[in-house]
């Protein structure tokens, strides 16, 4: 719905705009550090469609129903961790759940990953945390922000 409305949105604009299309959170953020408000429009585009076609998402969050998705089965209240939109782990505790999503994001090659705390993780969690993605990811860089957001303890762009 978000790619719709912004599709919709441009055409209501009296200049000429193009939305890069992101499919997740990992996607976008690889590609905002290549927008250049003074740049020629089509290579800016163009590198930012690029910076996001390379990009994968890491979320975490708890299962709100009972359920078997990708082959994985779930009980409501399992930390689950999903790798571009689809299920690759469930653990007990959302620590574990980054851990067995990092070890899926491993086979993607990837190099950087920023992890956003989510406003649910305390400290000593986002400690936590942190210390085990840099156990999973050892030849990873790591950045660590305070996203804030709801539902999701963790969010981890991946490039």
């Amino acid at each position: 719905n978000v790619i719709l409305a912004a599709r919709e949105a441009a055409k209501l604009c009296s200049c000429a705009v193009d939305v890069v299309e992101t499919t997740n959170v990992g996607q976008a953020v690889a590609a905002l550090p290549y927008f250049e408000p003074t740049g020629d429009p089509a290579a800016v585009v163009a590198r930012m469609r690029e910076a996001a076609g390379g990009a994968h998402a890491l979320e975490v969050t708890r299962a709100t129903r009972d359920a078997t998705m990708d082959g994985i089965a779930v009980k409501a209240g399992d930390a689950i961790a999903l790798v571009d939109g689809r299920i690759v782990a469930r653990a007990d505790d959302v620590v574990e759940a980054l851990a067995r999503g990092a070890d899926a994001l491993r086979a993607q090659g990837v190099g950087i990953l920023t992890l956003f705390v989510g406003a649910e993780a305390d400290g000593a969690l986002a400690d936590r945390a942190v210390e085990r993605l840099r156990a999973c990811c050892p030849e990873a860089e790591i950045e660590v922000k305070d996203g804030g957001q709801p539902y999701y303890p963790f969010l981890v762009a991946a490039e």
